[in-house]
């Protein structure tokens, strides 16, 4: 099989997963050093209203996410097609923007009158604590509606022509910003209204500074909204109701599980499953930093049907995710309790088994991700929407019913189940369905040795959440089992891909 793939790829890769690399840490630092610090000065429920406030609104911002999403996509295949077609895309997106926007300020008016904020975060809310939440809601998707939702999709033009190194460094002003918000809101000892009005005008400041350098930088498409096409946006809108319903869908399985969380155990709960969530998102971040700079390259491959190309990344993909991801977690998981503990001042006890099933889910998410990055970047509505009704709406329905008889293991449980049907979808979706649109082989004769230590990661985190007597002895077969399949997928490699691993790596 001939896998050989543009020269310089690696080159751009590394350049890009540096910087993504970058930006990762530093979200996750700013998350370990936001913990201790927010949970000092506000204490648990404060904290957990606040985490449950922010998941709400992260959850609202999803009537307008898929569509974000969606034009985002279609202007980055626009790009290698028809540059006047993308300037009309672009320019119509204020159509479906402002819809969006109002529907969004309807819901938020629905539940002002109706009261109904006690069901999102705790239903022990005074009406008083009720409707300052509203408020605080509205701040922060105010904000959104007027700042971040077309910006975020200007954004989008940064992937196509290149400019993803400079994508990263504006994503790491955003947290930083933001998590400049959070803190001086706690540590001045500011209320919830008057944290989320801080944060909304952080939020639009950075994305209005956003802006002004995607004008400077890309000029020639300046100004974006000029000669828009009210057929084209709301084409564009109908065809992203399947994105939008799907987002909503998963972001069931983020913001929707605090929400849940809140609701069924109070706001002091939040804080115990937010930071597990956390830590075990460290190496979602780290399967990240892998997949997210291969987005043109597949997205290109599959528009000139290479399949050759568009396999070999795959089986790249899957050694170092393999081997990276799963050893590092292995390698870190008997230190984790002290870390934790050392981590939250002693302020919150580790739920071990929601640790151990919530990154058994992440070694099942990594060995999918550039599957998903692949169907999601070339808008394949079908998938994008199975594949959130089963990791979003599949989890939260479980997770409402474990949640009340077994806490928060339960509610680990559900993710951890929701994520194993994830991972079986996205892999018969893409070997049976893309690849072989292409022709060939259906199936890589590696693919046993790629995912060899996934199984053994999962398999040994699942003993660990019963506590069962042999954890001891799967932890060792278990490392035998990372180390003997990475190594035996590195030996079964094309020559052409081994090289051009040993250049990124270096």
């Amino acid at each position: 099989m001939s896998a050989k793939m543009r020269p310089g790829i690696e080159r751009r890769i590394t350049k890009v997963s540096m910087v993504t690399g970058l930006s990762s840490a530093l979200s996750v630092g700013l998350q370990l050093v936001s913990v201790p610090v927010v949970l000092r000065y506000w204490g648990n429920d404060t904290y957990g209203t606040w985490l449950a406030l922010f998941a709400a609104f992260t959850l609202m911002r999803t009537v307008d996410g898929g569509y974000t999403g969606y034009v985002g996509n279609k202007l980055n295949m626009l790009y290698h097609r028809d540059e006047q077609a993308l300037r009309v895309t672009l320019a119509s997106a204020v159509w479906g923007v402002a819809f969006l926007g109002v529907l969004q300020l309807l819901i938020l008016a629905l539940l002002y009158v109706s009261d109904s904020m006690g069901f999102i975060m705790d239903s022990k809310l005074s009406p008083t604590a009720t409707r300052e939440a509203v408020l605080a809601l509205l701040l922060l998707s105010v904000s959104w509606i007027f700042s971040g939702s077309y910006i975020g999709i200007v954004h989008r033009l940064l992937i196509p022509v290149g400019l993803m190194y400079q994508a990263a460094w504006w994503s790491m002003g955003f947290q930083v910003t933001q998590f400049a918000a959070l803190i001086a809101s706690a540590v001045l000892g500011l209320s919830i209204l008057q944290a989320a009005l801080l944060f909304a005008l952080v939020q639009a400041g950075i994305y209005v500074a956003s802006a002004v350098y995607i004008r400077l930088k890309l000029l020639r498409f300046y100004p974006w909204w000029s000669g828009p096409s009210r057929a084209v946006g709301v084409n564009d809108l109908l065809r992203s109701v399947p994105f939008t319903l799907g987002g909503i869908l998963q972001q069931g399985g983020n913001s929707g599980l605090v929400m849940l969380v809140s609701a069924f155990l109070g706001p002091a709960a939040v804080p115990a499953f937010a930071t597990v969530r956390t830590l075990s998102n460290l190496w979602t971040t780290l399967t990240n930093v892998l997949t997210t700079p291969l987005l043109p390259d597949v997205v290109r491959f599959q528009a000139k049907a290479e399949r050759q190309k568009l396999l070999a990344v795959h089986q790249a993909h899957w050694l170092l995710v393999g081997s990276v991801v799963n050893l590092s977690i292995l390698i870190a998981y008997p230190f984790l309790e002290t870390v934790y503990r050392i981590w939250t001042d002693n302020r919150l006890s580790l739920d071990k088994p929601l640790l151990s099933l919530l990154l058994a889910s992440v070694s099942l998410a990594g060995m999918g991700a550039l599957m998903t990055t692949f169907l999601t970047g070339i808008n394949h509505s079908g998938f994008i929407i199975t594949r959130a009704a089963l990791r979003g709406g599949l989890a939260l329905l479980l997770g409402a019913l474990l949640l009340p008889a077994y806490g928060l293991s339960g509610l680990g449980f559900a993710v951890f189940l929701a994520e194993a049907l994830v991972l079986a979808v996205t892999v018969l979706w893409f070997f049976r369905r893309e690849l072989t649109r292409f022709g060939g082989e259906t199936t890589p004769s590696l693919f046993g040795w790629f995912w060899l230590s996934s199984g053994c990661v999962v398999g040994y985190l699942l003993a660990e959440s019963f506590e069962l007597a042999v954890t001891n002895s799967l932890y060792w077969l278990a490392l035998a089992g990372v180390v003997l399949g990475s190594v035996f997928a590195w030996r079964g490699l094309d020559e052409d891909i081994k090289n051009r691993v040993r250049s990124l790596l270096h």
